[in-house]
């Protein structure tokens, strides 16, 4: 039976001798450091606002243009306009294929879990 993850227990000296004595000490990171990192932060972010707001401006711009098309079209020829705005189904090559519900296999046993109460008693 599998029990809970809290269970598990690390007690494989070799381990325990890695994690004690392998751990690796930070150097101090000095005033300067820590502003040009939070410049670069700030510089990065600024970039990326930017690129998102021409991303939005072009596709709000793609959207206008392709619905003046369709106002012109329909203008045009009703047909045309609906033969346009039809959804193409070659565009959406969907398939599927397998069992709508999995049988259950014979003989298996689903493993319970230990299951600890670690509520607070107030």
């Amino acid at each position: 039976m599998i029990g809970p993850i809290g269970r598990l227990s690390h007690g494989n000296p070799l381990c325990i001798f890695l994690r004690s004595s392998r751990t690796r000490k930070n150097p101090p990171v000095t005033e300067e450091e820590t502003e040009r990192r939070a410049l670069a932060l700030k510089s990065w972010t600024r970039y990326k606002h930017y690129q998102h707001l021409a991303e939005q401006d072009k596709l709000s711009t793609m959207i206008l243009s392709q619905e003046s098309a369709l106002r012109e079209l329909r203008a045009e020829s009703e047909e045309l306009y609906l033969k346009a705005i039809a959804i193409n189904e070659s565009f959406l090559p969907l398939t599927l294929k397998g069992p709508v519900n999995t049988p259950p296999i014979p003989g298996y046993v689903a493993p319970d879990g230990d299951y600890i109460d670690t509520t607070r008693k107030w």
